[in-house]
Order: C-alpha cells, then sequence, then structure tokens
C-alpha cells in the first residue's frame, strides 16, 4: 500500500474517533438539561410556599384623648377586655367640676324658658324674648354635653374585645393627648398577607381554600379572602389576603407557610426556567453556547 493511502487511511480513523468523542460528552450535557428541565417541570407543578406573618384584622393602640395623670389601671397585660370596658383612669376632679356647673347652667336655662313660655301666654313679654330663653336653654344643653364628653376621656376604654397585648402606661404616670396607652389585639379573625407570582395568582379565587403550616408543623385551614386587581411591576407579583377562621394554637405575629395548589401540568410545563429554553434553542440551531446568537428574525 502506498504512503498515500496509508495517509488517507489514517486521517479517517482520527474524523471517527472525534466524532465518537464529541458524542459521548453531548450526552451527559443533553441528559442533565432534560433532567433539569424535568425538575423545573415537577417543582411548578408542586405549588409554590410562600411565608408570611399571621396578623389580626382588628389590633389597635388605644391612646390618650386628654392631658392628666393616671389615677387607676383596671386590665394588665394578657388580661381580656370587651368593648368599652374601661383600661385606666384619669383625674377628673376638673372635668367633674364642669359637668356639675354645666348641670346646674341647664337647670336654670331650663327654668328661665319655662317662667317665658307662661309669661308669653299672658302677653306679658314678647315672641322675640320668648325665643332667646329657648336658645340660652340649648346654648347650656350643649355645654352639659361638651363638659360630659371631656369627663368621658378621662375614662379610658377598649375599642373592640380583645387581649391586652401591651400596656405602655404606669399608675401616677403624666399623659398627653395621643400618648399610646395600651394595646388591644383580638384573636379572632386571623389573617395572612402573601405576594403571589402572576402565574399562580391566576388560579386562585376567592373563598378557595388552601394550607397554611406554622412552623411548628401545626396545619390550619385558609380562606382566600381578597385577591388585588392589580400586579406589582416591581415583582410581578399579586397581593392576596388569607383569612384564618379557625387558627386553633396560632396567634397574631406567628411566622407561617401558606402552600399555594399545584399547577396543572400544562402551565407547569409552560414556566419552566427560560435559560433552559434559550440554551436548548442555541444547540439547536448548531451556535455554539460562547458564540454571540443570531438576532430573531435576522439571517440564519
Amino acid at each position: 500500500m502506498g504512503l498515500r493511502a496509508r495517509l488517507f487511511l489514517l486521517s479517517l480513523g482520527l474524523a471517527a474517533c472525534g466524532h465518537e468523542v464529541q458524542t459521548d460528552a453531548a450526552a451527559p450535557a443533553a441528559d442533565t438539561m432534560a433532567a433539569g428541565s424535568a425538575g423545573a417541570a415537577a417543582d411548578a407543578a408542586a405549588g409554590a410556599q410562600l411565608m408570611s406573618v399571621l396578623y389580626s384584622e382588628h389590633d389597635a393602640e388605644v391612646t390618650a384623648r386628654m392631658d392628666g395623670v393616671v389615677r387607676a389601671l383596671a386590665v394588665e397585660l394578657g388580661d381580656r377586655a370587651a368593648p368599652g370596658q374601661i383600661l385606666a383612669v384619669l383625674e377628673d376632679d376638673a372635668e367633674a367640676a364642669a359637668v356639675e356647673a354645666a348641670r346646674a347652667d341647664v337647670g336654670l336655662a331650663q327654668a328661665e324658658h319655662d317662667r317665658a313660655v307662661t309669661l308669653r301666654e299672658q302677653d306679658v313679654i314678647s315672641q322675640a324674648e320668648l325665643e332667646k330663653a329657648l336658645y340660652r336653654l340649648k346654648a347650656a344643653e350643649a355645654a352639659l354635653r361638651s363638659a360630659t364628653v371631656a369627663h368621658g376621656y378621662t375614662r379610658i376604654r377598649a375599642p373592640f374585645a380583645g387581649i391586652v397585648s401591651q400596656r405602655f402606661v404606669r399608675l401616677g404616670q403624666s399623659v398627653t393627648e395621643g400618648d399610646p396607652l395600651f394595646r388591644i389585639t383580638a384573636l379572632r379573625p386571623l389573617r395572612v398577607r402573601v405576594r403571589v407570582p402572576e402565574a399562580e395568582a391566576s388560579g386562585l379565587s376567592v373563598q378557595q381554600s388552601l394550607r397554611v403550616r406554622s412552623i411548628a408543623g401545626e396545619e390550619v385551614a385558609g380562606l382566600v379572602a381578597r385577591i388585588a386587581p392589580t400586579v406589582d411591576p416591581a415583582s410581578g407579583t399579586v397581593e392576596v389576603l388569607v383569612d384564618i377562621p379557625a387558627p386553633g394554637a396560632l396567634r397574631p405575629g406567628s411566622s407561617v407557610t401558606v402552600d399555594l395548589p399545584a399547577q396543572p401540568a400544562s402551565r407547569a410545563e409552560r414556566h419552566p426556567s427560560t435559560s433552559l429554553g434559550a440554551g436548548s434553542a442555541r444547540r439547536s440551531r448548531g451556535t455554539s453556547p460562547g458564540a454571540p446568537a443570531t438576532p430573531s428574525g435576522g439571517p440564519p
């Protein structure tokens, strides 16, 4: 066999070996990509798990509505409070005296008005004088109501049923209008706010049941109460409020995980990792991963 024939056969052998090595190296990469794509679809189909914190819809600081000194405390931390229950009392000597004075003025104005009515019936006074007596009575009654309201501000009351979750005030403390004195928190109902990705939010509906889990593993049922009508453009999420009708041992402030329902298989397949799809497209077109991609719609 001549030298030229031997060189030709040697080149054919090297080319065949190179093709076999390239095929063997590409096979694991293809398998890895396929597994990654399948894993992404499986994760999407399983449904997202969103962390959040429970809060009470009825939770408020009770503040002082006037300046004063705390004379008495009626509740302590952890006590239950009924709507309108007195939590504390401020010194009220001046306010009580003002109520008594206003009540006396009303009595005097009422007597003057009654006398004016009698005199008017006897045509002793004019109609204008009778009206003046009537207006003085109304002004005295308004002053009494104002004094009564001011006196009521010395009684610090619970705005709704709940527990005393915080106490900021001490006996004998001087307070000014607007100072926080207590915090009242209702243990029922509880609610959780989550930011749901737009794709998953499209599958939710009001009154839909969701599973809510605490960090201790306790599971309770949640109901979708509200779904925001808009998508946050910065995060691509939708705000969803979930009510917890029977929270069990869960309390306001507890950390929980909200399990979203599994997506349909067709939807999960539409939302795998976009980077894998782009890489596959490059390889299908014969473009090297390191080479710049040809713009869409441009020449091949």
